[in-house]
């Protein structure tokens, strides 16, 4: 059985080159850029999807399976290591057929069985970076369905995931309800307590509309992973630069035993794991990134924060690397993907992860 379990979105993502367009970006109409909201994710339907793909055809968008979940189990599987990885979601068709994705899903050795296939169309998402903020359009396509799959199956599903070492949730676009995904994982916990559970809500489960059960699935979270939008929206920190431990300390004031906020940032993680009350009774580490990518090396940054999952959540299953090892591994495999549109990079992670190990 799989030791790490990712549930969310199956995605094709529509990925624009930012590096080789960013001065042609620069100079678009604003029209052609509508709807996108800078440095955030957005949901949108498949007509505005279609509309803003053909706006968007000069710019060659790059196509590669996507979504935040699937994003980090391909990273951690490209890594080469002994570490297994399964997947809980819907997955429909890619539609331009460039992308088989059941191949591709085979070709990096996640573990498909409880992967429901749809004959609709995967989810979309187009993504650009200008002026270093990367802004994201998501269709949630078949994975709109995912609701109803996690009803039918969920015995199964609790099956499957109690087995797991640690299962890793990230969000899905326009759900209102996601109380059968808090409720399978709460059974999980019941049923093996030594399971842990990373959620990374990412910006559709931490901005308005809040679907309902989002309260109660961070509630069963061991680790809550955030950016610094993120962060702020969640914890009710004011500024980017503001008291993070305060804010992290009053967010975790009502969280269960030992849930810890991982705060990403490019130039530094921040973790805060709670261990008593007040602030006091809260941890707070800072790993500094030792090397920060200027933008003009950015090629595309969607998935980067991903990739660095990968790395921190390996050091959680193994006794291989501490977690601080982890988050330094998490740092070199998200600036390998920092230079590739999509997953272009991953046949360079085993490497990345052997001189990693070799370094010591």
């Amino acid at each position: 059985m799989p030791e790490i379990v990712g549930i969310g979105a199956v995605n094709v993502d529509y990925i624009i080159d930012s590096k080789s367009t960013a001065s042609a970006l620069a100079d678009v109409e604003p029209s052609l850029l509508e709807g996108f909201v800078p440095g955030s994710e957005r949901a949108a339907s498949g007509a505005e999807i279609d509309a803003t793909l053909q706006r968007l055809q000069p710019f060659k968008p790059v196509a590669s399976p996507g979504g935040s979940s699937l994003n980090t189990l391909a990273s951690i599987a490209a890594m080469g290591t002994d570490t297994s990885v399964g997947f809980v979601g819907v997955r429909g068709g890619s539609g331009s057929g460039a992308i088989s994705l059941p191949d591709w899903f085979e070709s990096l050795g996640i573990d498909d069985r409880l992967v429901a296939d749809n004959d609709g169309l995967a989810g979309i998402c187009i993504s650009h970076n200008s002026a270093g903020q990367r802004s994201m359009l998501t269709t949630p396509g078949a994975n709109r369905s995912i609701v109803e799959y996690l009803v039918d199956r969920s015995e199964a599903l609790i099956d499957y995931l109690q087995q797991a070492k640690l299962i890793l949730v990230t969000s899905f676009a326009n759900l209102d309800d996601i109380t059968p995904l808090a409720e399978i994982l709460r059974a999980v916990r019941t049923a093996s307590p030594s399971v842990r559970i990373c959620c990374d809500p990412g910006a559709l489960w931490t901005n308005e509309p809040l679907p309902v059960g989002r309260d109660e699935l961070l509630n069963q979270s061991d680790w809550i992973i955030l950016n610094q939008r993120e962060f702020n929206t969640y914890t009710g920190c004011s500024t980017p630069h503001g008291d993070h431990r305060q804010a992290a300390t009053d967010s975790l004031s009502s969280a269960r035993a030992k849930t810890a906020l991982l705060l990403k940032r490019a130039d530094r993680i921040e973790v805060f794991v709670k261990q008593g009350d007040g602030v006091d009774g809260v941890e707070h580490t800072v790993y500094q990134n030792s090397t920060v990518l200027d933008p003009d090396q950015i090629v595309d940054d969607t998935g980067a924060g991903d990739a660095f999952a990968a790395g921190f959540l390996f050091s959680l299953v193994t006794q291989a690397i501490t977690r601080q090892n982890g988050i330094e591994l998490g740092f070199r495999l998200a600036r390998e993907k920092l230079g590739w549109p999509g997953l272009g990079g991953l046949d360079r992670y085993a490497m990345i992860y052997n001189d990693f190990m070799m370094d010591g």
